[in-house]
C-alpha cells in the first residue's frame, strides 16, 4: 500500500529506483522520472521527503518493471488537490496505450470521476455493482433522506431487483445487502 509503504530512512530516491530496477531486471522509465518529479528530490533522503514526494516515489517504484496491471489502494489519500490531480493525470497517461491497466481503490469519488473508466462497488467481499463510469453518472443519483425513509426505500427496492441504486456508505450497503439477501434467496 502506497500510504503505508516505507523504505530505509537514508536511502535516496534514485538509489531506491536503481535497486527496484535491478530486482525487476529493467531500467527506470526516464519520462516517468521526469513526470513524477523524481529528479527534483534526488538528493533528499527518504526520511526527508514529504508525503506527496514519498507517494510519487512509491508510484515510480510500483511502475518499475512496466507491469501490465497495477493495483493501487487509496493512492491519493493525504495529498493536496493539486498533487492529487497530477497523480491521476499520470495514471491516465500510463493506461493510454491500452496495454496497461490500473485497478484503483478509493473513497474519493472525484478521483474516480477523473480517472476511472468503470466503477465497481465491493462491500464485505461482495460485488454490489459494476458499471461504466459515464453510464453510472448519467443513470444514477444520490438520495438524501432520513435513515427510516432509507430503510423503507431499500425494502421496496429489494422487492424490485431491476431498479439500480448507488450505495455510498457502509451503513447503507449493510442495509441494502440485508434487504436483498432474502429476496435473492426467494429467487433461487
Amino acid at each position: 500500500q502506497l500510504q503505508s509503504a516505507s523504505l530505509p530512512a537514508h536511502i535516496k530516491p534514485l538509489e531506491a529506483i536503481k535497486l527496484f530496477s535491478k530486482w525487476n531486471r529493467t531500467t527506470a522509465d526516464e519520462p516517468m522520472l521526469d513526470a513524477l518529479g523524481i529528479r527534483e528530490i534526488k538528493s533528499k533522503q527518504y526520511c526527508q521527503l514529504s508525503t506527496g514526494q514519498k507517494r510519487r516515489l512509491h508510484l515510480m517504484l510500483a511502475l518499475t518493471g512496466n507491469p501490465d496491471i497495477v493495483f493501487l489502494d487509496e493512492p491519493t489519500a493525504g495529498l493536496d488537490p493539486v498533487m492529487r490531480g497530477e497523480l491521476l493525470d499520470l495514471f491516465l497517461d500510463y493506461i493510454q496505450d491500452e496495454n496497461h491497466s490500473i485497478l484503483l481503490s478509493s473513497h474519493i469519488t472525484t478521483d474516480l470521476e477523473q480517472a476511472a473508466d468503470s466503477i465497481a462497488y465491493i462491500h464485505k467481499g461482495k460485488l454490489l455493482f459494476q458499471e461504466d463510469k459515464d453510464l453510472l453518472l448519467q443513470e444514477y443519483g444520490v438520495l438524501r433522506c432520513s435513515e427510516a425513509d432509507l430503510r423503507a426505500a431499500l425494502a421496496a427496492v429489494a422487492q424490485q431487483p431491476d431498479i439500480g441504486m448507488v450505495l455510498v456508505t457502509e451503513k447503507i450497503a449493510d442495509a441494502y445487502t440485508a434487504a436483498l439477501d432474502p429476496v435473492r434467496a426467494d429467487q433461487n
